[in-house]
């Protein structure tokens, strides 16, 4: 009696494994950053739209959880943002999706005095993003660094306003 409990039990859990290990992903999805745009904003701060694409490698799709997400320039945490309307990525296919960024008014202020003692015609960016895939699934984290040139993003924020 003992031994067929304990049988049962062995052959219980090894099939509940094996159902789980099919619900999990077996790659990773890939996330990209597309653009980073300045938006007119409701309120004196700026905001910006920062722009993924998730490529899911998988024959399940995806259904993202949520998002957090940071744009730092010159070393300054300007932006942040959560969100957690994101769209399903098809399996073996991508989505791309918009996360809405309010920029922090202060950190934005210590930027633009630390212009001053800019030596440099550039700027550096770095954007990290916590992509959360679900409850199986550890969440994709994303760090993109860069150099804009500051007399290529004034170009790239008057073209935005006038589109706008």
């Amino acid at each position: 009696m003992r031994q067929a409990l304990i049988k049962t039990f062995i052959l219980s859990a090894s099939l509940w494994l094996i159902a789980c290990s099919s619900m999990v992903p077996n790659d990773p999805p890939k996330v990209n950053l597309v653009s980073v745009v300045p938006t007119a904003g409701d309120s004196m701060t700026p905001s910006f739209d920062i722009n993924l694409r998730v490529v899911n490698p998988n024959k399940q799709a995806l259904s993202l959880a949520g998002a957090v997400y940071t744009l730092s320039l010159n070393g300054h945490e300007i932006v942040t943002g959560a969100t957690s309307d994101l769209p399903e990525v098809p399996g073996y296919g991508e989505a791309n999706f918009t996360l809405p960024a309010q920029a922090n008014l202060i950190a934005t202020f210590r930027l633009l005095s630390s212009f001053v003692a800019l030596k440099s015609p550039e700027l550096d960016y770095q954007v990290d993003v916590k992509l959360d895939i679900g409850s199986l699934w550890p969440a994709v984290n994303l760090t993109e660094k860069g150099t804009f040139k500051l007399e290529d993003l004034g170009q790239q924020i008057s073209s935005s306003v006038q589109a706008l």
